[in-house]
């Protein structure tokens, strides 16, 4: 099916109160009307994004850490780091704690977070969160 009817559709449905959506860094997500809450909405948007998934993990997997140590972990420069997680933070995901001049980030509520990337996690297509809940649910 090509992208034109596809996006006809999906238009369709929302403009018939089936879907609702969220817009996400130039991207709209699709949900079920009245079948997920608002902030898990705004999880999902972020985890549909490969970039904002890889700084969760991290996070998961190593908790407080700082701009410069996820910068390294995930090979990317701190500038472009600085810019997602600003944006993540005013989601309420993120809690930021300040050790002198460095800002450590964590997860602001980790078990709703995993229950959100477990609920969901056939949408992100994604090997790693599969292995990440894998091992996190095993403990």
């Amino acid at each position: 099916m090509n992208l034109s009817t596809i996006r006809y559709h999906l238009n369709f449905l929302e403009r018939n109160g089936i879907l609702s959506t969220k817009d996400s860094q130039n991207k709209k997500v699709y949900f079920i009307k009245g079948k997920v809450d608002s902030r898990d909405k705004n999880t999902i948007a972020l985890l549909q994004q490969k970039r904002f998934r890889r700084i969760f993990i991290n996070l998961i997997l190593k908790p407080n850490q700082t701009q410069k140590e996820l910068a390294q972990t995930l090979t990317i420069h701190r500038s472009t780091l600085s810019k997602y997680l600003k944006y993540v933070t005013q989601f309420d995901l993120l809690k930021i704690s300040h050790e002198g001049k460095e800002k450590r980030y964590d997860i602001s509520n980790k078990s709703h977070f995993l229950h959100v990337l477990f609920s969901y996690k056939r949408s992100f297509r994604d090997k790693l969160v599969d292995r990440i809940l894998k091992i996190y649910f095993s403990k």
